[in-house]
Protein backbone atom coordinates (compact mmCIF):
# COMPACT_ATOMS: atom_id res chain seq x y z
CA UNK A 1 0.00 0.00 0.00
CA UNK A 2 1.33 3.32 -0.35
CA UNK A 3 2.00 6.20 1.75
CA UNK A 4 2.76 9.65 -0.16
CA UNK A 5 4.95 10.13 3.20
CA UNK A 6 7.38 7.58 1.15
CA UNK A 7 7.68 9.69 -1.69
CA UNK A 8 11.49 10.98 -1.88
CA UNK A 9 12.08 14.85 -0.40
CA UNK A 10 12.16 16.00 -4.09
CA UNK A 11 8.67 16.59 -4.21
CA UNK A 12 7.86 20.13 -4.66
CA UNK A 13 3.94 20.21 -4.96
CA UNK A 14 0.69 18.67 -7.74
CA UNK A 15 -1.37 22.01 -6.79
CA UNK A 16 -4.52 21.36 -8.82
CA UNK A 17 -3.52 17.25 -8.42
CA UNK A 18 -4.04 17.94 -5.17
CA UNK A 19 -7.86 19.25 -5.42
CA UNK A 20 -8.20 15.19 -5.50
CA UNK A 21 -7.52 14.99 -1.87
CA UNK A 22 -9.66 18.01 -0.71
CA UNK A 23 -12.21 17.88 -2.98
CA UNK A 24 -12.85 14.44 -2.90
CA UNK A 25 -11.98 13.94 0.62
CA UNK A 26 -15.13 11.75 1.25
CA UNK A 27 -13.91 8.87 -0.67
CA UNK A 28 -10.97 8.84 1.85
CA UNK A 29 -13.43 7.76 4.75
CA UNK A 30 -12.97 3.95 3.12
CA UNK A 31 -8.85 4.45 3.37
CA UNK A 32 -6.44 3.81 6.76
CA UNK A 33 -6.42 7.16 8.11
CA UNK A 34 -2.59 7.26 7.57
CA UNK A 35 -2.79 7.44 3.95
CA UNK A 36 -5.15 10.43 4.19
CA UNK A 37 -2.70 12.23 6.28
CA UNK A 38 0.09 10.80 4.13
CA UNK A 39 -1.76 12.85 1.42
CA UNK A 40 -2.45 15.82 3.21
CA UNK A 41 1.56 16.07 3.92
CA UNK A 42 1.99 16.35 -0.26
CA UNK A 43 -0.39 19.16 -0.21
CA UNK A 44 1.31 20.81 2.17
CA UNK A 45 4.26 20.53 0.48
CA UNK A 46 2.88 21.47 -2.76
CA UNK A 47 1.73 25.17 -1.19
CA UNK A 48 5.34 25.73 -0.40
CA UNK A 49 6.32 25.90 -4.07
CA UNK A 50 3.21 28.35 -5.07
CA UNK A 51 5.86 30.78 -6.03
CA UNK A 52 8.80 28.53 -8.08
CA UNK A 53 10.39 30.68 -10.67
CA UNK A 54 8.77 30.13 -14.17
CA UNK A 55 10.97 27.75 -16.27
CA UNK A 56 11.37 27.87 -20.24
CA UNK A 57 8.44 26.26 -22.37
CA UNK A 58 9.34 22.77 -23.66
CA UNK A 59 7.83 21.00 -26.90
CA UNK A 60 6.10 18.34 -27.41
CA UNK A 61 6.42 15.37 -30.33
CA UNK A 62 5.47 17.40 -33.38
CA UNK A 63 7.39 20.48 -32.65
CA UNK A 64 10.44 18.07 -31.45
CA UNK A 65 10.14 16.33 -34.84
CA UNK A 66 11.90 19.89 -36.65
CA UNK A 67 15.20 19.09 -35.14
CA UNK A 68 15.28 15.23 -35.63
CA UNK A 69 16.14 13.47 -39.00
CA UNK A 70 16.02 8.37 -40.77
CA UNK A 71 14.36 5.92 -38.42
CA UNK A 72 15.00 3.80 -35.02
CA UNK A 73 14.72 0.56 -36.49
CA UNK A 74 11.36 -0.56 -35.66
CA UNK A 75 11.17 -4.77 -35.24
CA UNK A 76 8.00 -7.44 -35.52
CA UNK A 77 4.90 -5.24 -36.94
CA UNK A 78 6.96 -3.32 -39.27
CA UNK A 79 10.58 -3.54 -40.62
CA UNK A 80 13.06 -1.47 -42.13
CA UNK A 81 14.16 2.09 -42.97
CA UNK A 82 12.61 5.90 -43.27
CA UNK A 83 8.67 7.01 -42.89
CA UNK A 84 6.73 7.87 -45.73
CA UNK A 85 4.26 9.60 -46.92
CA UNK A 86 2.23 6.30 -46.42
CA UNK A 87 1.97 7.41 -42.74
CA UNK A 88 -0.31 9.77 -43.81
CA UNK A 89 -2.79 6.64 -44.88
CA UNK A 90 -1.93 4.45 -42.07
CA UNK A 91 -4.92 3.38 -39.81
CA UNK A 92 -5.70 4.23 -36.43
CA UNK A 93 -4.04 1.89 -33.88
CA UNK A 94 -1.70 0.52 -35.77
CA UNK A 95 0.84 -1.04 -33.76
CA UNK A 96 4.69 -0.50 -34.21
CA UNK A 97 7.43 -2.33 -32.12
CA UNK A 98 10.81 -0.13 -31.45
CA UNK A 99 13.59 -2.18 -29.70
CA UNK A 100 14.64 0.77 -27.42
CA UNK A 101 17.44 -1.36 -26.44
CA UNK A 102 18.59 -4.88 -26.96
CA UNK A 103 15.83 -7.55 -25.78
CA UNK A 104 13.43 -4.81 -24.99
CA UNK A 105 11.18 -2.92 -26.80
CA UNK A 106 8.49 -0.47 -26.80
CA UNK A 107 5.18 -0.66 -28.66
CA UNK A 108 3.43 2.33 -29.75
CA UNK A 109 0.36 2.97 -31.93
CA UNK A 110 -0.38 5.24 -34.55
CA UNK A 111 -2.42 8.46 -33.82
CA UNK A 112 -3.68 9.96 -37.47
CA UNK A 113 -4.09 13.71 -38.15
CA UNK A 114 -7.48 15.10 -37.43
CA UNK A 115 -9.79 17.46 -35.34
CA UNK A 116 -11.83 17.15 -31.87
CA UNK A 117 -13.38 19.81 -29.38
CA UNK A 118 -10.77 20.14 -26.64
CA UNK A 119 -11.51 21.09 -23.06
CA UNK A 120 -14.12 21.13 -19.89
CA UNK A 121 -16.87 23.19 -19.98
CA UNK A 122 -16.77 23.29 -16.42
CA UNK A 123 -13.97 24.07 -15.80
CA UNK A 124 -12.89 27.70 -15.79
CA UNK A 125 -8.97 27.14 -17.14
CA UNK A 126 -10.17 24.30 -20.06
CA UNK A 127 -12.93 26.05 -22.12
CA UNK A 128 -13.71 23.89 -24.90
CA UNK A 129 -12.07 25.15 -28.33
CA UNK A 130 -11.34 23.67 -31.24
CA UNK A 131 -8.11 21.71 -32.16
CA UNK A 132 -6.78 20.51 -35.26
CA UNK A 133 -3.45 17.94 -35.09
CA UNK A 134 -1.89 18.59 -38.63
CA UNK A 135 0.19 15.35 -38.12
CA UNK A 136 0.05 11.94 -37.47
CA UNK A 137 2.48 10.63 -34.45
CA UNK A 138 3.19 7.38 -32.62
CA UNK A 139 2.05 7.01 -28.99
CA UNK A 140 2.98 4.40 -26.80
CA UNK A 141 0.82 1.26 -26.19
CA UNK A 142 0.96 1.68 -22.28
CA UNK A 143 2.53 3.96 -19.62
CA UNK A 144 6.33 3.66 -19.84
CA UNK A 145 7.17 0.42 -17.87
CA UNK A 146 9.64 -0.06 -14.84
CA UNK A 147 11.28 -2.64 -17.06
CA UNK A 148 11.65 0.28 -19.83
CA UNK A 149 12.41 2.88 -17.90
CA UNK A 150 15.50 0.56 -16.06
CA UNK A 151 16.96 -0.44 -19.77
CA UNK A 152 17.41 3.44 -20.54
CA UNK A 153 18.15 4.73 -16.98
CA UNK A 154 19.80 1.77 -14.90
CA UNK A 155 17.24 2.11 -12.22
CA UNK A 156 13.93 2.29 -10.79
CA UNK A 157 12.54 5.46 -8.94
CA UNK A 158 9.32 3.41 -8.42
CA UNK A 159 7.54 2.91 -5.35
CA UNK A 160 5.61 -0.13 -5.85
CA UNK A 161 7.96 -2.65 -7.41
CA UNK A 162 7.28 -4.92 -10.89
CA UNK A 163 8.57 -4.65 -14.22
CA UNK A 164 5.12 -4.46 -15.78
CA UNK A 165 3.99 -1.93 -13.65
CA UNK A 166 4.14 1.37 -14.90
CA UNK A 167 7.41 3.55 -13.73
CA UNK A 168 6.26 6.38 -11.10
CA UNK A 169 8.41 8.60 -8.88
CA UNK A 170 9.46 10.28 -11.72
CA UNK A 171 9.10 13.82 -12.46
CA UNK A 172 9.25 16.10 -14.93
CA UNK A 173 12.64 16.92 -15.13
CA UNK A 174 13.62 13.68 -14.79
CA UNK A 175 11.73 12.45 -17.94
CA UNK A 176 13.60 15.65 -20.13
CA UNK A 177 16.74 16.49 -18.38
CA UNK A 178 17.08 19.41 -19.74
CA UNK A 179 14.84 21.87 -22.14
CA UNK A 180 17.02 20.30 -24.93
CA UNK A 181 16.07 16.64 -23.62
CA UNK A 182 19.99 15.79 -23.77
CA UNK A 183 19.41 14.23 -20.14
CA UNK A 184 17.05 11.89 -18.53
CA UNK A 185 15.10 9.50 -20.11
CA UNK A 186 14.34 11.47 -23.24
CA UNK A 187 17.62 12.78 -23.90
CA UNK A 188 19.32 9.16 -23.33
CA UNK A 189 16.23 7.35 -25.80
CA UNK A 190 17.17 9.80 -28.32
CA UNK A 191 21.06 9.16 -27.95
CA UNK A 192 20.27 5.52 -29.20
CA UNK A 193 18.31 6.40 -31.89
CA UNK A 194 19.13 9.63 -33.21
CA UNK A 195 17.47 9.52 -36.47
CA UNK A 196 13.90 10.21 -38.14
CA UNK A 197 10.76 11.07 -35.79
CA UNK A 198 11.87 12.48 -32.53
CA UNK A 199 11.05 10.95 -28.89
CA UNK A 200 9.01 13.13 -26.45
CA UNK A 201 6.13 13.71 -24.17
CA UNK A 202 2.92 14.12 -25.67
CA UNK A 203 1.69 17.34 -25.86
CA UNK A 204 -1.60 17.97 -23.83
CA UNK A 205 -3.69 18.44 -26.70
CA UNK A 206 -2.16 14.86 -28.40
CA UNK A 207 -2.92 13.45 -25.07
CA UNK A 208 -6.46 14.06 -24.51
CA UNK A 209 -7.14 13.80 -28.66
CA UNK A 210 -5.35 10.28 -28.19
CA UNK A 211 -7.59 9.44 -25.35
CA UNK A 212 -10.83 10.32 -26.58
CA UNK A 213 -10.12 8.07 -30.12
CA UNK A 214 -13.09 9.87 -31.90
CA UNK A 215 -15.06 9.52 -29.11
CA UNK A 216 -14.67 10.62 -25.40
CA UNK A 217 -17.75 9.99 -23.78
CA UNK A 218 -16.99 5.39 -25.38
CA UNK A 219 -13.17 6.14 -24.40
CA UNK A 220 -14.80 6.38 -20.41
CA UNK A 221 -17.61 4.24 -20.79
CA UNK A 222 -17.53 1.36 -17.89
CA UNK A 223 -14.56 2.86 -15.80
CA UNK A 224 -14.61 -0.31 -14.17
CA UNK A 225 -13.59 -2.04 -17.72
CA UNK A 226 -11.42 0.81 -18.61
CA UNK A 227 -8.82 1.84 -15.31
CA UNK A 228 -7.20 0.99 -12.43
CA UNK A 229 -8.98 3.58 -10.08
CA UNK A 230 -10.31 3.93 -6.47
CA UNK A 231 -12.92 1.71 -6.27
CA UNK A 232 -10.98 -1.15 -7.92
CA UNK A 233 -7.31 -0.42 -7.62
CA UNK A 234 -6.86 -1.93 -4.35
CA UNK A 235 -4.49 0.72 -3.36
CA UNK A 236 -1.73 -0.14 -5.91
CA UNK A 237 -0.73 0.72 -9.46
CA UNK A 238 -1.17 -2.52 -11.55
CA UNK A 239 0.74 -4.50 -14.84
CA UNK A 240 0.05 -2.23 -17.69
CA UNK A 241 -2.26 -3.26 -20.45
CA UNK A 242 -4.65 -5.29 -18.17
CA UNK A 243 -7.66 -2.99 -18.93
CA UNK A 244 -9.58 -2.75 -21.83
CA UNK A 245 -7.50 -0.90 -24.56
CA UNK A 246 -9.89 2.60 -26.06
CA UNK A 247 -10.92 2.60 -30.31
CA UNK A 248 -6.94 3.39 -30.81
CA UNK A 249 -5.61 1.05 -29.42
CA UNK A 250 -3.95 2.65 -26.33
CA UNK A 251 -4.45 0.93 -22.39
CA UNK A 252 -4.35 2.71 -19.11
CA UNK A 253 -5.25 6.49 -20.74
CA UNK A 254 -7.35 7.11 -17.35
CA UNK A 255 -6.36 5.86 -14.08
CA UNK A 256 -3.04 3.74 -13.22
CA UNK A 257 -0.87 6.69 -13.01
CA UNK A 258 -1.43 10.14 -13.83
CA UNK A 259 0.66 11.14 -16.90
CA UNK A 260 3.37 14.04 -17.88
CA UNK A 261 2.22 16.28 -20.80
CA UNK A 262 4.86 18.61 -22.24
CA UNK A 263 3.06 21.80 -21.67
CA UNK A 264 3.26 24.43 -19.01
CA UNK A 265 -0.20 24.68 -17.61
CA UNK A 266 -2.03 27.92 -18.76
CA UNK A 267 -5.70 28.73 -19.92
CA UNK A 268 -6.86 27.06 -23.08
CA UNK A 269 -6.76 29.67 -26.19
CA UNK A 270 -10.42 31.07 -27.93
CA UNK A 271 -11.55 29.69 -31.48
CA UNK A 272 -9.25 27.44 -33.65
CA UNK A 273 -6.02 26.29 -33.32
CA UNK A 274 -3.28 23.87 -34.93
CA UNK A 275 -1.40 21.73 -32.91
CA UNK A 276 -1.22 23.52 -29.86
CA UNK A 277 1.84 22.97 -27.13
CA UNK A 278 0.76 25.14 -24.24
CA UNK A 279 1.75 28.24 -22.04
CA UNK A 280 4.66 29.99 -23.34
CA UNK A 281 6.01 29.39 -19.73
CA UNK A 282 5.28 29.21 -15.99
CA UNK A 283 5.48 27.13 -12.88
CA UNK A 284 3.08 23.73 -13.21
CA UNK A 285 3.85 21.75 -15.80
CA UNK A 286 0.22 19.31 -17.41
CA UNK A 287 -0.42 15.69 -16.40
CA UNK A 288 -3.55 13.78 -17.93
CA UNK A 289 -5.80 10.72 -17.04
CA UNK A 290 -5.92 9.98 -12.85
CA UNK A 291 -4.34 6.93 -10.97
CA UNK A 292 -4.97 4.49 -8.69
CA UNK A 293 -6.30 6.99 -5.63
CA UNK A 294 -8.54 8.81 -8.26
CA UNK A 295 -11.84 8.90 -7.86
CA UNK A 296 -14.04 8.24 -10.62
CA UNK A 297 -14.86 11.88 -11.27
CA UNK A 298 -10.89 12.93 -11.83
CA UNK A 299 -11.09 9.59 -14.70
CA UNK A 300 -12.50 11.69 -17.33
CA UNK A 301 -10.76 12.52 -20.92
CA UNK A 302 -11.33 16.54 -20.49
CA UNK A 303 -9.76 16.40 -16.98
CA UNK A 304 -6.62 18.48 -16.26
CA UNK A 305 -4.24 18.10 -13.58
CA UNK A 306 -0.86 19.57 -12.88
CA UNK A 307 2.34 19.42 -10.98
CA UNK A 308 5.95 21.47 -10.66
CA UNK A 309 7.96 20.05 -12.87
CA UNK A 310 10.12 18.62 -9.72
CA UNK A 311 7.67 16.82 -8.11
CA UNK A 312 7.63 13.31 -8.20
CA UNK A 313 4.98 10.43 -6.84
CA UNK A 314 3.59 7.33 -6.38
CA UNK A 315 0.27 8.44 -8.82
CA UNK A 316 2.68 9.61 -11.71
CA UNK A 317 4.32 8.07 -14.54
CA UNK A 318 4.30 9.17 -18.37
CA UNK A 319 3.65 7.75 -21.80
CA UNK A 320 5.87 8.00 -24.88
CA UNK A 321 4.73 9.75 -28.07
CA UNK A 322 7.30 10.06 -31.44
CA UNK A 323 7.04 12.09 -34.30
CA UNK A 324 6.30 10.00 -37.49
CA UNK A 325 8.62 12.74 -39.69
CA UNK A 326 12.08 14.15 -39.74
Amino acid sequence: MSDFQDVPNRNSGLSNALRESTDDMKSFQKYPRWAAVGILVVALLSLMHLAAEPEKKGVGAHAAAENASVEAAPIAKKQGGEDTAEDAKRSAGVERDFEIVPGVKLTMCWIPAGEFVMGNSQAKDATPYSVKITKGFWLSQTEVTQAQWQAIMGNNPSHFKGRDLPVECVSWNDIYGNEERTGGFLGKLNQRHPKGGRFDLPTEAQWEYACGAGNAEAAEGDLDANAWYDRNSGQKTHPVGQKKSNAWGLHDMLGNVWEWCADWKGDFPKGSVSDPVGADWGTYRVNRGGSWISSGSYCVVANRNYGHPSFAANILGFRVARSAEP
